[in-house]
């Protein structure tokens, strides 16, 4: 699966989701009538929402590099840690479409 690749931003308005050059990837959706929600834009939970989304690229690399670096450790590891591993290979997953 292809995504589009980070960085990704939140935008001044903090309810756009953007490449590093401006490209939109998405806008923070309200569940809410059109007026309710330009009310709500920049809200808390809205900028909160768009920055977890634009931190998705970076994240996916950080599990992407935790799995590399398990691999290099090849030997007996404490099972508290291979539970953290496995969470972050869930993760890889879905965001590759696996899961």
């Amino acid at each position: 699966m292809k995504f589009t690749p980070g960085p990704w931003k939140v935008s001044g308005s903090k309810d756009f989701v953007k490449t590093a050059d401006d490209k939109a990837i998405c806008r923070m959706a309200q569940n809410k009538s059109v007026w309710e929600w330009a009310a709500a834009a920049g809200s808390l939970a809205t900028s909160a929402n768009a920055a977890l989304i634009a931190s998705a690229p970076d994240l996916y690399e950080a599990c992407k590099a935790m799995w590399i670096a398990q691999a290099r450790l090849n030997g007996n590891l404490p099972t508290w840690f291979n539970e953290a591993m496995e969470l972050g290979r869930k993760a890889l997953a879905k965001a590759e479409g696996k899961e």
